[in-house]
């Protein structure tokens, strides 16, 4: 049997989806079931996995993973052939010539998706892609060193943006369910309304659904994990991933969402990612939004994924306006973020990590920063030990322990936002 040795890399266009990647190679953001990663280890199943990325995150991500074929930022530990996977390819057929043998590489005109690097070239070609790089190096390289080369029109190869992630979430749960979940569902519990196709909900055995919940699977299926608990009044609307452990309050879920694992949700969310250890217990919209780990949502919350024009949203990305061409585009808020209660967020507005937030957020607000300009104050900058303070005290609420490596990384990235914060002119401290 043929070992298949995976690696998987960035590009410079990580820097699409800041805040979110500012604590996470973009590989591990989401859409369906899964992280970008998790779905290139369901489809290929190797041996070992290669991964790489910026090097303050490297410590971080073993700490994460703790899998033992998995190594991080490890060149000389490649003693095979490898794949070479962009960390945002998101269409895995594509592959298919590569895994055939009919290739070695696959680019489309402005970025490598894929190579297969022979062993006696892993010392030549792989540290050339490790490198966090822009995507334009990446395929002059590969397109010096390897002869077979495949180069692919279809520019949606790739995710480039962070709300394409969201957009395709929808469609992907609907693919994730059919082709994963083969074990049958625990019963649903005495009580529980269902509307639709029985086959199309899965409960997990230790999930716990409290009696009146409604469960409506005639759009999409639902998928409700291990030590999941629903409290009524709810309603879950599929396509829609409830993860392991998450707990769901008085909430109206639409469709196209994915929380968890170990969330806590109540009030309105629709079409929305929200990665673990976040909060949105109390009343309030959340829709069409990207929330990384660790974000506590204050009652009331809400944002706008809508323009009173009806027109398309604009994001701004490394300070440039990209028109969307979406009309419904929630908000992104990176790890750690905090809104106050009654907090509203604009549509299309970005929060960065380890920020909080009051009133009205009417335009990016850096991280590390303390926003409240609904009383007329300029934004200022958090006090740095005031910061690792507040993750201990919010991780040890969930049994979790602070690391070492956990204030490095706050340190690390107080210093690298630094330019962030100048240019949106936020001012010394509170």
């Amino acid at each position: 049997m043929v070992r298949l040795y995976l690696g998987v890399f960035e590009d410079d266009e990580y820097k699409n989806f800041l805040p979110l990647t500012y604590t996470r190679p973009v590989y591990e953001l989401k859409t369906g079931f899964f992280t970008l990663l998790e779905r290139y280890k369901w489809f290929l199943q190797p041996e070992k996995i290669f991964l790489f990325t910026r090097d303050y995150l490297t410590n971080v991500l073993r700490r994460k993973l703790k899998h033992p074929g998995c190594h991080v930022n490890e060149v000389d530990s490649i003693d095979n052939d490898i794949l070479m996977v962009n960390g945002r390819l998101l269409d895995l057929k594509l592959l298919t010539p590569i895994l055939k043998g009919e290739t070695d590489a696959l680019l489309t005109e402005n970025e490598v998706l894929a190579v297969k690097v022979k062993a006696e070239k892993v010392e030549e070609a792989v540290p050339k892609l490790a490198r966090t790089t822009s995507s334009a190096s990446q395929v002059t390289v590969v397109k010096r060193l390897f002869k077979r080369v495949i180069t692919v029109k279809d520019h949606d190869a790739t995710v480039h943006y962070p709300w394409e992630l969201v957009n395709l979430n929808f469609a992907y749960i609907k693919h994730d369910y059919e082709v994963v979940v083969k074990k049958k569902s625990h019963d649903v519990p005495d009580g529980v309304i269902l509307r639709g196709n029985p086959e199309m909900v899965y409960i997990a055995q230790t999930a716990e659904i409290e009696p009146t919940v409604i469960i409506d699977a005639r759009k999409g299926p639902v998928y409700i994990d291990e030590q999941v608990k629903v409290f009524a009044p709810a309603r879950i609307e599929g396509p829609c991933f409830i993860g392991e452990k998450t707990e769901v309050f008085n909430a109206q879920i639409r469709p196209g969402c994915h929380v968890g694992p170990d969330c806590r949700v109540g009030g309105e969310l629709t079409s929305s990612i929200i990665h673990g250890f976040s909060n949105k217990r109390h009343e309030s919209f959340m829709g069409r939004a990207y929330i990384g780990e660790w974000v506590n949502i204050g009652a009331l919350t809400s944002n706008s994924d809508l323009k009173n024009t009806y027109g398309t949203v604009k994001v701004v990305v490394s300070g440039v306006k990209v028109d969307t061409g979406l009309r419904k585009v929630g908000c992104f808020i990176g790890d750690h973020a905090k809104t106050a209660i009654g907090t509203f967020i604009y549509t299309g507005k970005k929060i960065g990590v380890h920020s909080h937030v009051h009133g009205y957020v009417i335009e990016d607000v850096p991280s590390f920063t303390l926003y409240m300009r609904f009383a007329g104050r300029q934004p200022v900058e958090l006090y740095l030990d005031s910061v690792i303070k507040i993750q201990k005290r919010v991780f040890e609420r969930r049994g979790v322990k602070q690391t070492r490596e956990d204030v490095e990384l706050i340190k690390y990235l107080f210093k690298i936002t630094e330019e962030e914060r100048r240019r949106a002119g936020v001012t010394g401290k509170p």
